[in-house]
């Protein structure tokens, strides 16, 4: 779009005005344009504006300045135009009247158009002098005849970041009582890295509640690489429990990368063989006796003690320790 008069919104026209000096302001041209239309990884290797000269004038000079403000094409005017003091992005001058007209763009200024999607980007036309009386008039989008901007670029992808994990998976193991469960100390570590030549924007979960993991996100350049620490929070359980950590980026070859951690979890187990005891006990007899096992079926050594329940009976021993 563009806007000459002060109070006099420039609107949908089919040309974009530069320089010329109308109700004493300049002339000024506005495009926007945006990249997110550009595959995830694409490194842009050139720019190009291309530009439909309707009218011309013989020398004419004009600037293209970089403009990252937001700016609405039926309401802008030269009271809220974004600032015309934007970065100097290049110059063209020449006399191409009717004519399409490329203008190479440095690519330097890609990157933060194509990853800044939340900000407005576009360019300012303008004559250097802003009180140049002659201007150009430059076919906008909505021009019947002829071809509005264009901003071409050229771009390669880059191939995907790939995760590696090192080690690929983790054993560990604690006694029942251990100390080192749930002190808030590190119980244990592995490495993430990118092999890939992308960046890497990676997130963690797990699948249980006896572990975490800190940092859980985090980005890393191609062959930059990171220490993951994990705490146990929590007893488990006695046996082995085998928990899932899973590595993520959508953008990433493959997407998902899972880290098993197994953990040995040594406890004594207290079983009694058998669970119940029957005895037949005749009046004229001076007593009966009976026997059972105390068994350890767990990993780790039980002392084990017992009472009784009832005056007339009487065990022993009362307390032992099963390897």
């Amino acid at each position: 779009t563009s806007f000459s008069a002060f109070d006099v919104p420039g609107g949908l026209s089919s040309s974009i005005l530069v320089g010329g000096i109308f109700t004493d302001e300049p002339n000024i041209g506005w495009i926007e344009f945006d990249l997110d239309t550009l595959p995830h990884g694409a490194v842009i290797d050139q720019m190009d504006l291309v530009l439909t000269i309707a009218t011309g004038n013989p020398d004419f000079e004009m600037d293209i300045r970089i403009c990252d403000f937001a700016w609405d094409e039926a309401t802008i005017t030269w009271e809220n135009q974004p600032s015309i003091e934007g970065g100097l992005i290049t110059s063209w001058s020449g006399d191409a009247s009717g004519e399409t007209i490329t203008i190479p763009i440095p690519v330097q200024y890609g990157p933060g158009w194509q990853y800044s999607p939340d900000i407005t980007h576009g360019m300012c036309l303008m004559h250097p002098d802003l009180e140049w009386t002659e201007f150009i008039s430059v076919a906008s989008n909505q021009h019947q005849w002829q071809p509005g901007p264009k901003l071409h670029v050229t771009y390669h992808v880059l191939p995907p970041a790939v995760i590696e994990l090192t080690p690929p998976e983790i054993t560990m193991g604690f006694a029942y009582g251990d100390p080192e469960i749930g002190d808030g100390v590190v119980d244990g570590s592995f490495t993430i890295q990118n092999t890939g030549e992308r960046e890497l924007e990676w997130s963690l979960t797990d699948d249980v509640d006896w572990m975490s993991c800190a940092p859980v996100a985090d980005d890393l350049l191609p062959g930059q690489s990171q220490s993951v620490d994990i705490w146990i929070d929590e007893w488990p359980g006695a046996g082995t429990q085998v928990g899932t950590i899973t590595f993520s980026d959508p953008n990433a070859d493959p997407p998902t990368v899972d880290l098993i951690v197994t953990l040995t979890c040594l406890q004594a187990q207290l079983a009694v063989d058998p669970g119940t005891l029957d005895l037949i006990w005749n009046s004229d007899e001076p007593g009966v006796s009976g026997s059972f096992e105390v068994q350890n079926p767990g990993d780790l050594p039980l002392e084990w003690s017992l009472s009784e329940t009832a005056d007339w009976m009487v065990c022993s021993p009362t307390s032992g320790t099963v390897a």
